[in-house]
C-alpha cells in the first residue's frame, strides 16, 4: 500500500473503534529528494479527514517518505521508528502513538532483532 492510498482510505473507515477513541490533528511531513510533502489528518467524532495542506496540528511527524510507505504496508513499527530517531516529532507524541494503531499490523518482529536462546540444547 502506498502513502496516498493508506491516508485516503482513512476517510472511508466508518464505525472504527480506533477513530472513536481520540480526536486530534497530526501532520506528516514526508521528505523525499529534498522536498517536504505535507499530509494533514484530522480525526474527530469518529471520522478522519485528510488534506495535502500544511495545517496547524497537535503533532507534526517528520520522516522519509519511504519510511511512511513501510508503516502504511505494515512492514515497520511507528514506535520503533520513533525510538530509533527515524521519526522526528514536534508537539504531542501521544498523538503519534494513538495514530500508530491505524497502521496495518505487520509481523511481531518487524524492525526488531531477536536474541538466540543460548539455554536451548
Amino acid at each position: 500500500m502506498t502513502t496516498p492510498t493508506f491516508l485516503e482510505s482513512l476517510q472511508t473507515r466508518r464505525d472504527d473503534p480506533i477513530l472513536r477513541s481520540f480526536s486530534s490533528t497530526i501532520r506528516f511531513e514526508l521528505l523525499e529528494d529534498g522536498t517536504v510533502d505535507p499530509w494533514s489528518v484530522t480525526i474527530a467524532d469518529g471520522r478522519a479527514s485528510v488534506s495535502r495542506r500544511r495545517t496547524k496540528a497537535d503533532c507534526v511527524a517528520r520522516m522519509d517518505a519511504s519510511r511512511f510507505d513501510e508503516l502504511a504496508r505494515g512492514e515497520a513499527n511507528a514506535m520503533t521508528a520513533f525510538l530509533r530517531g527515524e521519526i522526528r516529532i514536534e508537539g504531542d507524541v501521544a498523538v503519534l502513538l494513538a495514530f500508530a494503531r491505524l497502521f496495518p499490523a505487520g509481523p511481531k518482529t518487524a524492525g526488531m532483532t531477536t536474541m538466540p536462546n543460548r539455554g536451548a540444547r
